[in-house]
């Protein structure tokens, strides 16, 4: 079915190519759904080698700025529906690292959603603050915060309870 839609979507701008070639409003979000088919197919792809067991990471430099705002464009629209700002604290220079673009953008992505999902119980008032840090040497921070209501203290309470449970060491026995 995606390279069934990828077909499609490709006809659709090729038409708009001929038909519509100065009309940006039909084109620019044909061209967003365009890449958003091409990442969609690329975690299909990398879903399939990994239960193959054929984990071969596509490891690219990259842009870290670019790739949280080109993240951010994916929920872009949700964001304004919901009135929820973003706040973006990226860096002032490019910050470049090699790693597997699409994973990241997942991590990142799945953050998003969850931090809108939460802010959607919040009357008003919603935003959510995305900042990459390079305190630690050799190392790339990425955070993302929102203000919504927070998580149950009682969900705290059982995972301290199950902190205290004792788990199997490898050798196969207990300890706590």
């Amino acid at each position: 079915p995606v390279t069934a839609m990828n077909q499609y979507l490709d006809s659709l701008l090729s038409l708009t190519d001929e038909e519509y070639s100065g009309n940006s409003k039909i084109k620019e979000p044909l061209q967003r759904i365009h890449k958003q088919m091409a990442r969609v197919n690329q975690i299909i792809l990398n879903h399939k080698k990994f239960l193959n067991g054929d984990i071969d990471k596509n490891f690219t430099k990259t842009d870290i700025n670019k790739l949280i705002q080109d993240t951010i464009i994916f929920v872009e629209t949700e964001l304004v529906d919901k009135n929820i700002t973003i706040i973006k604290h990226l860096a002032n220079h490019q910050i470049y690292t090699y790693c597997d673009q699409i994973q990241i953008q997942q991590v990142i992505l799945n953050l998003l959603i969850n931090s809108i999902r939460e802010l959607n119980r919040k009357p008003s008032s919603r935003k959510i603050e995305i900042s990459i840090s390079t305190e630690i040497e050799n190392f790339i921070t990425i955070d993302v915060i929102d203000n919504g209501l927070g998580l149950n203290p009682n969900l705290f309470n059982a995972l301290t309870v199950l902190q205290k449970i004792p788990f199997q060491a490898p050798e196969g026995s207990f300890r706590d």
